[in-house]
């Protein structure tokens, strides 16, 4: 028989159990080394200080999937962006979380697994941004096309530019 925590630990993905109030509980080898500490010095501590999230402008990839397991018993997936120690890059992270019931059917605790989805969803985002630059520019085009009032040609112009930068 194998002991259940070198299996753990042998995944690649980020595996940690919190409790009922977010408090780390467990965690395998890879969840140690994404928040760059130990088994014990993660044990105890709110999983949101442990694993950062960086909201993305208005963007909602920081939400806790805790609330809606334990509204739902069901497993949850999100996706939260997160900057590891030690880099400035922002990382997307999906985290499925799942309730972990005792024998009477109560939930307990919580199975996070994080697994690191950056490499896939970089090309997407990547889209999306530069799909948001044509949709100015060809707003902007469609005034200059129908206008040839500069003040309303570049009224278009900085609305257009301060949608696109979310001011």
């Amino acid at each position: 028989m194998h002991d259940p925590q070198a299996i753990i630990d042998a995944l690649s993905d980020a595996v940690i159990v919190v409790d009922l109030e977010c408090r780390v509980q467990q965690a395998n080898r890879a969840a140690c080394a994404w928040a760059g500490l130990n088994a014990e010095e993660m044990r105890g501590r709110n999983c949101h200080e442990v694993f950062r999230c960086v909201p993305l402008m208005d963007d909602s990839r920081c939400e806790c999937p805790l609330p809606t397991v334990r509204a739902t018993g069901e497993p949850v997936k999100v996706t939260h962006t997160r900057q590891l120690p030690g880099s400035h890059k922002i990382r997307f992270v999906d985290v499925v979380a799942s309730p972990l019931k005792d024998v009477e059917g109560r939930i307990i605790a919580v199975i996070e697994a994080m697994r690191d989805v950056t490499a896939e969803r970089e090309p997407a985002e990547i889209l999306v941004r530069r799909n948001e630059h044509l949709s100015v520019l060809n707003s902007i085009a469609r005034t200059v096309n129908q206008s040839l009032d500069l003040a309303e040609i570049l009224n278009r112009a900085l609305k257009e530019v301060l949608r696109l930068a979310s001011v």
